[in-house]
């Protein structure tokens, strides 16, 4: 079965183990920083300084001096997603760490609103990873001889197999090519992993340094795609938050940012509903249509100051046609209780449950495609779509008719309802004065008689208020509704009028008005 991120995550090292090498480091962060921002200094009294290791810049600076014969063996392992990466020279840190702070298991929670499921596939989407039904161990096989010559080779051009400069060198050597032998050509698709994970999916605190925990995903390189990729990201990455919430728990003035989250970003970015920023929902991986110019004009627009510190919540999702990452994949299921609620629910397809190696759609809706809108969703679509008529009186004028619909759709919405009290009445209690199933039964009292009836008040319709809605359209329909033409007893009125709150009557011309 599988675990879920939590459990998978605390099999990683510690925290502790996390915090000593943040020590180390502080320690070295005189020297080169390796990452894609700079390092911040953090004046008294101001929030923490944030630094992070990750470098999009160094793996796309590598990558684009592959040739095709380099490019294909890397495509051969299934990652030829991180050939197609965007130039990103520089993040926005605090977005990472803003987007980190709200991450729950395996869910990224804006508000009770706004939330998101994270799944494997998810950063498959996103990074165009192997999703495979192999989950990465921790645990060390006995070595292949590619591993043994990888290792070899690394500790001469540099500290050896933990080194990001040693994979990076074995990766620019000009004797791989198509007359290398097999041993070489393994030891560079081991030399791309180590270099790709130590820099953009999971890099450390160290500098020059990776925890290399993934030696059983690389023993056989032929079956590399075989591994689930996407789920050792994600474990990483909780790792990585427990982590930033214990700093700031702890209150420390500076906050290392480990695992990939620059996958936050572009995975909420992609989610949102920026107008014409929104990334069309054709092309994989998406983190390709992401560059730094775009990125950054993105996240300016849902920038804002909230009580003096930085939110970036300025933008409701996208609806569910229009978003790449569908969440159609089974969510996580803990360990515990995967068989019991496998077992609860209805086989929609073959193999249903969530097994390793079956990934059936569920097909669930974003939260966002039903959520309930009101006026202030009105003007937030119209800031981020047309943010020049911002101020505009035209905006103001477009605002107020919104707000003035939305308030006659709710009235005319509890006058039905009170139309439909009426109608379920009058229904009812037709059918329960012929009394024909009942007495056949033998029964002397309709089941469908209420005993809360009031004798002779059974069919009274709502009482008039002062005002009035009448519609030539609705009184129609109400008409048929209330079974105009059939009889009834008593004198009843041929009018239906729907009630609205003490108000002038509308008609049809002053509701489009």
């Amino acid at each position: 079965m599988e675990a879920t991120l939590e459990q998978a995550a605390l099999r990683a090292p510690t925290l502790e183990q996390d915090q000593r090498d943040a020590a180390a480091f502080t320690g070295n962060s005189s020297r080169d920083h390796g990452g894609d921002a700079a390092e911040a200094t953090r004046a008294p009294g101001s929030a923490p300084a944030v630094t992070s290791r990750i470098s999009v810049q160094k793996v796309c600076s590598v990558v684009r001096k592959f040739g095709k014969f380099k490019r294909n063996l890397v495509e051969e392992i299934g990652f030829g997603g991180m050939l197609k990466i965007r130039m990103l020279t520089r993040l926005n840190l605090k977005f990472s760490a803003w987007l980190m702070e709200r991450v729950e298991s395996n869910e990224l929670k804006i508000d009770e609103e706004r939330i998101l499921k994270i799944q494997d596939h998810d950063v498959e989407k996103v990074f165009g990873l192997p999703c495979g039904t192999r989950l990465i161990s921790p645990d060390t096989p006995e070595p292949s001889e590619a591993c043994i010559e990888f290792l070899r080779v690394s500790s001469n051009l540099s500290k050896g197999a933990h080194s990001l400069k040693a994979a990076e060198a074995y990766l620019l050597r000009d004797d791989i090519n198509e007359d290398s032998s097999k041993v070489q050509i393994d030891c560079f698709k081991i030399a791309f992993l180590v270099f790709v994970v130590g820099h953009l999916l999971a890099p450390s605190t160290k500098y020059d340094y990776i925890s290399i925990d993934f030696w059983a995903a690389l023993n056989d390189t032929s079956r590399i795609k075989e591994f689930n990729w996407c789920r050792y990201v994600l474990e990483h990455l909780i790792r990585a938050v427990r982590k930033l919430k214990s700093d700031i728990r702890n209150r420390h003035k500076t906050i290392h940012l480990v695992g990939c989250h620059v996958f936050l970003q572009v995975f909420y970015l992609d989610n949102l509903d920026l107008g014409p920023l929104s990334k069309t929902w054709e092309g994989l991986p998406r983190i390709s249509l992401f560059d730094y110019e775009s990125v950054k004009k993105m996240t300016e627009m849902i920038t804002n100051d909230v009580g003096g510190d930085t939110s970036f919540a300025g933008a409701n999702f996208r609806c569910a046609q229009d978003v790449c990452q569908s969440h159609s994949e089974e969510p996580f299921i803990p360990e515990t209780n995967q068989a019991d609620i496998a077992s609860d629910l209805p086989c929609h397809s073959p193999g249903f449950g969530g097994t390793e190696d079956q990934h059936s759609p569920i097909n669930p809706m974003l939260r966002s495609s039903f959520t309930e809108t009101g006026p202030e969703d009105f003007s937030n679509h119209l800031r981020l779509k047309y943010p020049s008529l911002v101020g505009h009186p035209l905006a103001a004028i477009l605002e107020e008719h919104n707000a003035r619909i939305m308030e006659n759709i709710s009235q005319i919405s509890n006058s039905y309802q009170i139309a439909m009290f009426s109608f379920m009445d009058q229904l009812l209690g037709s059918i329960s004065e012929n009394r024909c199933c009942c007495r056949a039964l033998g029964r002397t009292n309709c089941l469908l008689r209420s005993p809360h009836a009031i004798p002779g008040n059974a069919h009274r319709t709502p009482k008039k208020r002062k005002s009035q809605f009448y519609s030539t359209v609705t009184g129609r329909a109400i008409q048929q509704i209330l079974g105009k033409h059939k009889k009834t007893r008593g004198n009843r009125t041929s009018k239906y009028a729907l009630m609205v709150n003490d108000e002038q009557p509308l008609t049809s011309q002053s509701y489009i008005s």
